[in-house]
């Protein structure tokens, strides 16, 4: 109950600080109700004591706390595969452990009135739980992660119920035994509970720091298992306890090695099923799986998948919006010599800051060495950032270190994992921003991920309204349709000259991927803008920001959709821009005078980006004749049908080796049209539509093609 109450209702309600008062109050009422108890140490009779504690039942004991809770973590780790790692699941996960020890205590008891020698089946009770708990493992049926709290609850009560009541039974009757031993109550309580919880503090380290990095979570579910035989052993009495043991040892002989590689596995990853497992790696914190999408047998795209969720990947909206987070400030301010970023991923935003030559020194932050150390398969050899001799690598808590680190940096960039994903809502609070903001230089700038579609309208104002607490000229800007950036900064610095900040236009190197990902002037990446700070301010009204005390304002339940009315602030952008004095202060002029014909075509991209997320594509021959004819943007063309520059490098190379399949016809066909080469266009359009005779779009394209070669 405490751990629902303090998840659904208390923390809610009264904020971290308020519930832990609640907490307070009952730990005092249970003392004064203890106190009220109070009896004279009289007894009615005098039992026996100072018989030697059994060593061999206690530490019995101390292996089934030891057992139980290690089994938490890996319960954990494995469950949230297959259900939402919200705060909530986790407190619903702990309820359904706390209520099977409970429930089996009262077992016990209910079984003790009726058969008082009922200790002598200790080793029956810890081989049940060896039985249970490979049969739950190996009967678990696994489905793509869902988010609703009754999934949580039913995966938790079929994984986690049967051995929790086991182990809350093995506790009471392990207890009776010493009892038997010691003659006294008081001692034989004394002495189970001792080595019980002593066991139970070892076991969550052991899992989580060495078990599930070694061996993984099977590996793990096995240890455990054969850990509850051998409490058996040191819990027998006599031979007859050999029949449970032998049942135990030959549903361990039959333990389903290989069912997370080969069924759990993909069973979660089931919705990115164009993709392959090319790598999984269990850490002390997270279960990395790198996805890998090929076209023609090259690699195209890499999904990496922790605990569960899809949290990077090289897509093109997660290239684009990912190298925002530096092509962006580094605009903005380009005197820039030091950066930090706080969160990997897979690398993209750490290759962008390496790709800079004005930067002196990077520092990258990530809690888990394996998700930094896997991005080498994204970035093989010398194109992996951390080998930059500027990089400086911390594994640790990216807040921990900002609280840490006497640096001030020019540029901090920063993507963590989703927000609502446990223990992440504390990088989103405003006391967070505030020590970001404090870490900056007096000329620094910080980029900020908000994912908008994951977001409920107060979501997204809490989040909001927790960065322009911290940074008075925040703003916002689209990454990559509902991938968007906050950005911030110390103070108002004087707007850099048109030459500084299109410099990265002028370097070869940013200046391939600018066009690549479709930000080929400055005056394009301006149009990024979607709302500054008094807009913004307007817009959260009153809505409280989100802080550590109140976590809770983030609703820990998944959205889905757009947030309302934050989203629409999109298609308000080009106005909000001219009248905006904040981008007179922070753009050159030239840029700003020039940037508002680079809206429409910015706000087609984004709704190109939404369409992954089920909105109606925006393509059709009437657009993309008006984008063809009125722009020269050769990156938007490809990106309304379907392809991007990545992909075409691949059918290029495809081509080159004789390949013929109609689907990299049309790649490059696209690709010669947006480039205005309409009679190659024409040509490859033909070539594609005779490999795809149903097709409906082909013809059309050629038509356009034929047209426009005229």
């Amino acid at each position: 109950m405490g751990a629902l109450a303090g998840e659904l209702f208390l923390i809610r309600a009264l904020g971290v600080r308020g519930a832990g008062v609640v907490a307070a109050c009952c730990s005092l009422i249970a003392g004064l109700a203890a106190l009220s108890l109070h009896v004279a140490p009289t007894l009615s009779r005098r039992e026996p004591a100072g018989e030697p504690a059994p060593r061999r039942l206690l530490f019995a004991a101390g292996l089934s706390g030891f057992a139980l809770l290690a089994l938490e973590v890996i319960w954990f780790r494995f469950v949230i595969f297959f259900v939402a790692s919200t705060s909530v699941a986790f407190a619903v996960m702990l309820a359904v452990v706390l209520a099977g020890i409970g429930i089996g205590a009262l077992i016990a008891s209910a079984i003790w009135t009726r058969f008082p020698n009922a200790d002598r089946a200790t080793p029956v009770v810890a081989c049940a739980s060896a039985v249970a708990l490979v049969l739950s493992y190996s009967g678990f049926v696994a489905e793509p992660a869902r988010y609703e709290t009754t999934s949580v609850f039913i995966d938790s009560l079929r994984l986690m119920l049967p051995v929790s009541i086991l182990s809350g039974v093995f506790f009471t009757v392990i207890g009776r035994a010493v009892e038997r031993e010691l003659g006294e109550e008081s001692r034989a309580a004394a002495f189970v509970t001792f080595a019980n919880t002593i066991g139970a503090a070892i076991g969550p380290i052991i899992a989580g720091f060495v078990l599930i990095p070694t061996i993984g979570v099977e590996g793990s579910f096995f240890t455990i298992g054969v850990l509850y035989v051998v409490i058996a052993l040191l819990a027998m009495r006599n031979r007859i306890s050999l029949i449970p043991i032998a049942i135990a040892a030959v549903t361990l002989v039959f333990f389903p090695f290989h069912l997370w590689r080969n069924y759990f596995l993909p069973n979660a990853t089931h919705e990115y099923r164009d993709s392959r497992i090319v790598a999984v790696r269990e850490g002390p914190i997270e279960t990395a799986v790198y996805l890998r999408t090929d076209i023609a047998g090259e690699p195209y795209v890499y999904k990496l998948f922790t605990n569960g969720f899809s949290m990077s990947g090289t897509a093109f909206p997660s290239k684009r919006y990912m190298s925002a987070f530096v092509y962006l400030p580094l605009a903005l301010r380009p005197q820039t010599k030091n950066a930090l970023l706080i969160s990997y991923g897979v690398g993209v935003t750490a290759k962008r800051l390496t790709e800079a030559k004005q930067l002196e020194s990077i520092d990258i932050v990530d809690i888990s060495k394996s998700i930094v150390d896997l991005s080498s398969i994204v970035w093989p050899g010398a194109s992996y950032p951390p080998a930059d001799r500027r990089v400086r690598t911390h594994i640790e808590d990216g807040r921990f270190f900002l609280l840490t680190t006497a640096k001030r940096f020019d540029l901090i960039t920063a993507e963590p994992p989703p927000p609502k994903t446990a223990g992440i809502v504390n990088l989103y609070t405003r006391e967070y921003f505030e020590l970001m903001r404090d870490r900056l230089s007096d000329h620094g700038i910080a980029s900020y991920w908000l994912p908008i579609y994951q977001l409920s309208d107060s979501d997204a104002k809490a989040i909001i309204g927790a960065f322009c607490g911290a940074f008075s000229d925040c703003s916002l800007w689209s990454g990559a349709g509902a991938e968007w950036i906050l950005v911030g900064s110390r103070g108002n610095v004087p707007a850099p000259t048109y030459e500084a900040f299109s410099r990265q236009w002028r370097d070869p190197v940013s200046a391939a991927t600018l066009k690549r990902i479709g930000i080929e002037t400055p005056e394009q990446l301006a149009a990024t803008f979607v709302a500054d700070a008094p807009i913004l301010r307007r817009v959260i009204g009153g809505s409280p920001a989100l802080t550590d005390n109140h976590p809770l304002r983030l609703d820990p339940n998944l959205a889905r959709g757009f947030a309302q009315p934050i989203f629409p602030l999109m298609l308000g952008a080009p106005d909000a821009f001219v009248k905006s004095d904040f981008i007179r202060r922070a753009l050159p002029p030239q840029v700003v005078a020039a940037a508002p014909a680079s809206f429409g075509p910015q706000q087609l991209l984004d709704r190109t980006m939404l369409v992954l997320l089920g909105l109606p594509s925006p393509r059709s021959p009437e657009v993309l004749r008006r984008v063809l004819t009125t722009t020269k943007l050769r990156t938007l063309p490809r990106l309304l049908l379907g392809t991007d520059p990545w992909l075409e490098d691949i059918a290029i190379r495809e081509r080159t080796r004789g390949n013929r399949h109609p689907f990299l016809a049309y790649v490059v066909a696209v690709g010669a049209l947006a480039d205005r080469d309409y009679g190659r266009a024409r040509d490859l359009f033909a070539e594609a539509r005779r490999g795809l005779p149903r097709s409906r779009e082909l013809p059309g394209y050629e038509a356009l093609a034929e047209s426009l070669a005229r």
